[in-house]
């Protein structure tokens, strides 16, 4: 009995496939008539058909099918043409072919399916059948991008991308680390205070540039604020912190009160007790009256207590928890003045003030009794010379009608303190004076750091004017160049650089930062090269690390910009850029396991993106800019984006873009192996040579003999007329020897010219293994991907089809000119056909059409009164819709693909049936709990179901709640059984759950005409 298997869509195998037996009699010719595919001997649409895996003409029709297996492929218009130098059509039916197969064994659905994971052994015995698809935004095999590092999405983006133009503190974030030359905008690495001084204020900011050295040339110049130079500003003050140097030009430990912010300070309330402000000196009877002629002396003075009723504003914790000081002060302001208005001139007021501080724990419980501090300086006294009288408590006076500020300070024994501030004199009712006074900060001096170790810092002090304002100040941005240590192939120095090399080297080797690294486990040889390399070519890493990374994000990231990868390799951390190698070692079936070769295809899909867009940072505005790299002839219909932005040169992105775009086009092919030992010696990157039947590559074997210049093989040798031969050798350690011109003797003999290497016969060691071909094409050449273990001594081999143009592309392309964009996109929104099918459902039918290049959606109409008027189905980004129709009476359809602009439409004309009737048994269904007790948070179902007795081949679907969830093809009397789990609810009980669902499984056949069975139905809580 023989059997076609009909696929209807090329990339998913297993949706709605036709399964029908036929009994081995009738030519193909007349299969495809039958099935429509063939009307008149003319082709109705493209398709492939094959039987038994043999790929058929159209001239070898007429012969019979045979007892075996007729697989018909329709093809979609894209893939009617080859091209690229592989053939599709062959993979997308070997495709068939393997779905084909499992569907007649019964293996398709939850048992096993193409498109889901299997095991090794499995993928092996699948891989003699033919070929797998694989797909990708943008193929890099050989390149991937960087991975972003851990922790939170947005600190993530921070790292590999500019970040805020600010400065910010990032507590608790690492030191940032720079990377060849770069703007940047540092962090705080304190919080900034400010301070009054002749009614001035001023703004102290520290901040970190780089963990390790940095070279700032001309630092007046390349340190700005927002955009201007900060030596063009006469009120900014800079000091560059060099790592180790000590520090001491003002505080950088300060802590600034958050609560306090603009309170006023009520007035003296009589219902607070009295308590001592401080203490009023006066001259005593028995002295001078203390006139201006006769000045008091200290033996005429007595002393008195100043008590006062003190309103208090609020208590806050000056120094923070952890901490000590003995330095405390506060700011007070007059926002409104200070003074009293007279006719023409402003006389002088003066308000008293107190500033109380007391001492505090760890859990800020007091420690102490309110203490009255005294100014350390800058606080006016009344003149006993001329008023007779002395004030020791603290006063402000003023005669100005500007707003005036005053920073004031107090020493305190080492300790923690909160404080609290009022007024001991009440405020003026008289509208002409002005003795307002607000509370505006807080702040306490903690020991000083000093030096930060190995840091460059950045110690700013500005003061406040019309040029400079708060948001203006937290602009602060610094242009400098790294400093590394450079090796030369026998010492490190350090000095300025933007080498990738020793960016990498440094992440590897530094102790502060990096993994702290060996030399000796550093393959410094490579990067030495690299670095020449690079150097010539003008690519560097400039790069600003702000967030935490390991050291393998870091490393990939830095090497990217380079071409390159690292490699870990038994112990060494080794760099593999991607650039052209010799060949290195060669595989034919000879040394490949049996049944193990198997290549995967990345198809061009038709979203698949045509050209890339690299992200860079422009080295002017230090902002993130584009340049797209398309090949020459892409349409730029869809750009796949990759950032880069530790680039900072068009240059550099367009020629890595450029690269990426080469390489996503001409490497989309995956072959893989098994192999022995010998599966150790590739590493990552290398150029080998293989041949296998599924390459089409022309025969493989080993040498019998070799007689002075004539060569005899094991394997026939496929000699073709009109076109020049040649030999590939693989040598003693498994690497190619070389390739030689070979002319015809006989079948199996050549005579090969030139000096040939040592052939073995495999007497004394392993004979010599060959590749035979034309000059053209002898093996296919690959790059090595990665080898995986597979048991003892066995390993797997994984490449991708190695091609120059990615290498070449740049250097036969210019770039284009900086401002060209990719336009609008070309649009070929023109449809050539419009199937409609039945589906299982009565009454629906699926409605599809093929793919415009362009269009962002597809309209569907259907008219009952020829055409009169038309009425909306569906709009959808879709080529596919599944819909209602009219049945059994004449309607028309159209489509059209919508763009920029409408598309014209495509009709189509006839009747369309209802499902056949129910013609078939029902299957039989088991449905059997399979979990599900009171303390199982899952409940299972085993579900089985066995063919009836049918002479017809029917498939059979298996639904969840109206879902199909398996399909099946099985032979009479044949059982398939899958199981499904769902999640239960927790009970009232504690570790116990309850039923909180329901499903119905529903099983069913159908043949290739649609007629379906009865339906067999259960229903079950979980």
């Amino acid at each position: 009995m023989s059997h076609l298997v009909q696929i209807t869509d090329a990339f998913r195998p297993q949706l709605n496939p036709i399964v029908l037996t036929i009994d081995g009699q009738q030519t193909v010719a007349e299969l495809l008539d039958e099935r429509g595919f063939v009307v008149g001997g003319e082709r109705q649409r493209p398709f492939v058909v094959a039987v038994d895996g043999e790929y058929l003409l159209q001239q070898d029709w007429d012969r019979p099918d045979g007892a075996g297996l007729v697989t018909i492929l329709p093809l979609p218009p894209h893939l009617q043409g080859g091209g690229g130098g592989s053939n599709p059509l062959r993979i997308v039916l070997q495709v068939a072919m393997i779905y084909a197969s499992y569907q007649l064994g019964g293996l398709v659905g939850d048992a096993m399916s193409l498109w889901s994971p299997v095991s090794a052994g499995t993928y092996a015995a699948m891989a003699t059948a033919g070929a797998m698809i694989v797909g990708s935004m943008l193929l890099n095999a050989l390149l991937p991008l960087p991975g972003l590092s851990t922790g939170s999405q947005q600190k993530a983006a921070d790292a590999y991308l500019i970040g805020p133009q600010g400065n910010t503190a990032r507590l608790r974030d690492p030191v940032p680390v720079l990377y060849g030359r770069r703007r940047i905008y540092p962090d705080l690495a304190a919080a900034p205070w400010t301070e009054y001084s002749g009614n001035e204020m001023y703004l102290y900011q520290l901040m970190t540039l780089t963990a390790g050295k940095m070279q700032i040339l001309d630092p007046a110049a390349s340190i700005q604020i927002e955009d201007t130079p900060i030596g063009n500003f006469a009120e900014v003050e800079w000091r560059i912190i060099q790592p180790g140097e000590y520090f001491a030009d003002w505080p950088d430990n300060v802590y600034t009160a958050p609560e306090v912010q603009d309170l006023k300070l009520p007035n003296p309330d009589e219902d607070q007790p009295e308590i001592v402000v401080g203490h009023e000196g006066y001259i005593s009877q028995s002295g001078s009256s203390g006139s201006e002629n006769e000045p008091a002396t200290p033996d005429m003075w007595s002393w008195r207590e100043v008590k006062r009723r003190v309103k208090f504003q609020t208590t806050i914790v000056v120094v923070p928890q952890g901490q000590q000081s003995s330095r405390i002060a506060i700011d007070l302001s007059m926002p409104r003045g200070f003074g009293r208005v007279e006719n023409d001139w402003v006389s002088a007021v003066s308000v008293g003030y107190i500033v109380q501080a007391r001492a505090i724990d760890g859990s800020n419980n007091p420690a102490g009794d309110w203490i009255n501090l005294v100014p350390v300086s800058g606080q006016p006294a009344s003149d006993p010379t001329r008023y007779g009288f002395h004030s020791a408590y603290p006063v402000l006076s003023g005669s100005t009608i500007d707003p005036q500020f005053r920073t004031i300070e107090f020493s305190v024994p080492q300790g923690r303190y909160e404080i609290r501030v009022g007024r001991t004199s009440a405020e003026s009712e008289d509208q002409r004076t002005m003795d307002a006074v607000h509370w505006v900060g807080a702040r306490s001096y903690m020991a000083q750091h000093g030096n930060y170790g190995d840091v460059t810092m950045l110690a700013v002090k500005i003061r406040a004017t019309q040029n400079i304002n708060n948001s203006v100040a937290r602009r602060i941005s610094v242009l400098g160049t790294r400093i590394l240590p450079v090796w030369d192939g026998t010492s490190w120095t350090e000095q300025p650089t933007r080498s990738i090399a020793w960016a990498a080297a440094d992440a590897m080797r530094n102790r502060l930062y990096g993994r702290g690294l060996a030399d000796k486990y550093v393959n410094l040889q490579e990067l030495l090269r690299l670095d020449a390399v690079w150097e010539g070519r003008g690519d560097y890493c400039d790069a600003h690390i702000t967030e935490a990374m390991t050291l393998w994000d870091a490393l990939t990231g830095i090497l990217a910009c380079g071409r390159a990868v690292p490699i870990y390799y038994a112990g060494m951390i080794d760099i593999c850029r991607n650039e052209p190698r010799p060949l290195t070692q060669m595989f034919t079936p000879q040394n490949m396991r049996q049944d193990t070769f198997a290549v995967k295809y990345a198809f061009r899909k038709a979203d698949d993106p045509d050209f890339v867009i690299v992200e860079y940072t422009d080295p002017v505005t230090w902002t993130l800019k584009e340049v797209e790299c398309a090949l020459p002839d892409s349409q730029k219909l869809r750009g796949s984006k990759v950032a880069m932005p530790w680039i900072t040169s068009r240059a550099q992105a367009w020629r890595e873009g450029i690269h990426k775009a080469a390489m996503h086009r001409y490497q989309r092919q995956f072959p893989a192996w098994g192999t022995e030992m010998e599966g150790m010696i590739p590493r990552f990157g290398d150029r080998l040579l293989a041949e296998h039947d599924v390459l089409n590559a022309d025969a493989s074997g080993v040498i019998e003999s070799l007689t002075g210049d004539v060569l005899t093989t094991s394997e026939p040798m496929p000699w073709r007329d009109g076109v020049s031969h040649e030999i590939v050798l693989r040598s003693r350690t498994g690497s190619v020897q070389g390739r030689f011109a070979i002319s015809r003797i006989d079948e199996r003999s050549g005579r090969v010219a030139g000096l040939l290497p040592k052939v073995t016969d495999g007497w004394s060691e392993e004979p010599t293994h060959y590749i035979f071909g034309t000059t053209e094409r002898c093996g296919v050449e690959v790059v090595m991907l990665s080898v995986a273990p597979e048991g003892r001594d066995k390993f797997v081999l994984s490449t991708v089809n190695y091609s120059d143009i990615p290498h070449t592309i740049e250097a036969d392309m210019t770039m284009p000119p900086e401002g060209t964009t990719s336009g609008v996109a070309l649009e070929n929104l023109q449809l050539y056909w419009l199937h409609v099918d039945p589906t299982l459902t009565e009454e629906l039918f699926q409605l599809s059409v093929n793919t415009a290049r362009g269009a962002t959606s597809y309209q569907f109409e259907v008219s009952e009164d020829d055409g009169a008027t038309w009425t909306a189905l569906a709009s959808s980004g879709s080529t596919s819709i599944v819909t209602e129709l009219p049945m059994d009476a004449p309607i028309k359809l159209r489509a059209r693909a919508m763009g920029t602009i409408p598309g014209d439409w495509l009709y189509w004309a006839g009747t369309v049936d209802s499902v056949p009737p129910v013609d078939y048994i029902a299957p039989t269904m088991t449905v059997t709990v399979a979990g599900g007790q009171v303390a199982d948070s899952y409940k299972s179902f085993r579900v089985a179901i066995t063919a009836p007795a049918l002479d017809e081949l029917v498939s059979y679907n298996i639904e969840e709640n109206g879902i199909v969830v398996s399909s099946v093809v099985l032979d009479p009397g044949q059982t398939f059984e899958i199981t499904r789990s769902f999640q239960r609810q927790p009970s009232s009980v504690a570790g116990e759950y309850q039923d909180s669902g329901l499903v119905t499984f529903r099983a069913y056949g159908y043949d290739a005409s649609r007629r379906k069975s009865a339906i067999a139905e259960q229903s079950y809580t979980y």
